[in-house]
């Protein structure tokens, strides 16, 4: 990871933080990449020009990844008549897209879930925020005028892998810090910003770029708590929002309480970024409600009961 990428992420406490930042940047360049068949199926499945299979050959190299698809394919949501136990039969009845989504959640669920005894956060609940924030940007993507929906449902799933990364990097004295947020009813990322003048987007941005993600998933992730921040296309910009204000709807789904007044308490700053009165926001979260009810892989992950 090149000096340049590390300042540019940090900005002007680059000086202030360096060595703090630079001992994490070591630690995390020694944390293992996701499932490889997984990546090589989200590849696959993004090229024009690749095949069902091909697909189904990069699927079977993964015994679990086979089972998961399979399990998702004959679970009850899809009710076909007929058992499927033959992976390119599942692509025909998932369909590509799902295929992927399939692929990216598998990929992410078993990466997070390997450091599970060494995370500052709850696995379980942070892996069901990080799946109903990548739906809900997906959601988004038209209110928004963006032509990637499934580039939004990758980053909104992995926007907060720098929780995971610094959970190995400093796992005690990340473990507190998340402990005294929760206990203070104080945002994490707030008082990782204030301790060492970075937070966990900054870190996942990092990350994921090791992984040579696409640079547009890199600003998303270290964008994703402060948008102002970003200087770059008004396209990307607006992808960073879509990140902001799906992980913040994804918070309130999850507490069930979903309005204008319960987002500006999560944000103070929200009605900057986003100045619409309280009719605008409840039409808006009602075309999320209604898109996550007929979101096919929230509901074979049997997740529909966040729409409300």
């Amino acid at each position: 990871i090149s000096g340049e990428f590390l300042h540019n992420r940090i900005g002007k406490v680059w000086k202030a933080v360096k060595h703090d930042l630079e001992s994490i940047v070591k630690q995390i360049e020694h944390l293992p990449m996701p499932k490889v068949a997984a990546l090589q199926v989200i590849r696959l499945c993004s090229d024009e020009h690749s095949n069902a299979s091909q697909i189904a050959t990069a699927i079977s190299g993964d015994q679990t990844l086979t089972t998961e698809v399979l399990r998702i394919a004959n679970s009850s949501y899809f009710n076909y008549p007929r058992e499927i136990a033959n992976i390119q039969r599942a692509i025909v009845i998932l369909g590509l897209n799902l295929i992927r989504d399939i692929a990216v959640s598998f990929a992410f669920r078993h990466y997070y879930k390997q450091f599970t005894g060494r995370l500052a956060i709850d696995f379980q609940t942070a892996w069901e925020h990080a799946v109903l924030t990548g739906a809900i940007c997906r959601s988004l993507s038209g209110k928004f005028s963006l032509n990637i929906a499934d580039t939004l449902f990758v980053g909104g799933l992995i926007h907060d892998i720098g929780k995971v990364a610094l959970s190995v990097a400093i796992g005690k004295e990340y473990q507190e810090l998340a402990q005294f947020a929760a206990k203070n009813n104080t945002h994490l990322f707030l008082l990782e910003q204030e301790k060492w003048g970075f937070n966990h987007g900054d870190v996942g941005g990092i990350l994921i770029d090791r992984w040579q993600f696409p640079q547009i998933l890199v600003n998303m992730i270290t964008y994703h708590h402060y948008p102002a921040d970003f200087s770059g296309s008004a396209d990307v910009y607006r992808g960073i929002q879509v990140i902001y204000l799906s992980n913040l709807l994804a918070h309130c789904l999850r507490q069930e309480s979903i309005n204008l007044e319960a987002i500006i308490r999560l944000d103070a700053n929200f009605t900057q970024l986003f100045p619409v009165n309280e009719r605008e926001f409840e039409e808006l979260v009602g075309g999320v409600k209604h898109a996550l009810k007929n979101d096919r892989q929230l509901a074979a992950m049997g997740m529909t009961a966040y729409a409300g």
